[in-house]
């Protein structure tokens, strides 16, 4: 079955003063009156039912979360103890999900990103998921071509497409964050 995983965790500290700590970037209601975490959830309008939808946020902010988001289950807003980074926010909630449903299939979304238009990215997961689900080792992934060199991103080297998915690429390799040197010759190589 097809779930979604919104993380929205973090400190508060990016947006500051505007966020802090009783209240995180993904919690503010900066856009239409509507937290980033709202818009995020309706994005997934159509993709999968409120049921198969889960949030990994800090256990501070759960019940902040939980009023937020009411058409989730309890059960479904996973509140970390403690922050530590991304892998443990994908991790943890991929364990209860298996735990729940073993032939679970996972997309992972931020609560503190914006897509347009709405429909190109519901597209997008959405064949995401057909190709995960397509052989049992596939881990999709998303980028953007750059425009220009950068230091404080990952740059993925596209290989071969996938069959049936003209616009999906295997991955041959990933670098984070590379020096500037090195992300100036990415344009030729890759």
């Amino acid at each position: 079955m097809r779930y979604v995983l919104i993380m929205a965790g973090g400190s508060g500290k990016r947006l500051w003063p505007l966020s802090r700590q009783d209240m995180p970037k993904q919690l503010l209601r900066v856009l239409g009156g509507k937290s980033l975490l709202r818009i995020a959830y309706e994005r997934l309008d159509g993709i999968v039912p409120p049921d198969q939808v889960l949030v990994c946020t800090g256990a501070d902010y759960a019940d902040i979360v939980a009023a937020e988001l009411p058409e989730l289950k309890p059960a479904n807003i996973l509140g970390e103890p403690e922050g530590r980074d991304s892998l443990n926010a994908v991790a943890w909630p991929a364990a209860v999900l298996a735990a729940r449903d073993p032939d679970a299939v996972i997309a992972v979304v931020t609560a503190d990103h914006l897509m347009h238009p709405i429909s190109a990215f519901q597209s997008a997961v959405l064949e995401a998921f057909e190709v995960a689900e397509s052989a049992e080792d596939f881990l999709v992934t998303f980028g953007v071509v750059p425009t220009a060199p950068h230091t404080g991103y990952g740059y993925l080297r596209r290989g071969e497409t996938i069959p049936d998915h003209p616009d999906v690429f295997s991955v041959i390799e990933f670098k984070e964050k590379p020096d500037r040197a090195t992300a100036e010759e990415y344009p030729r190589l890759w």
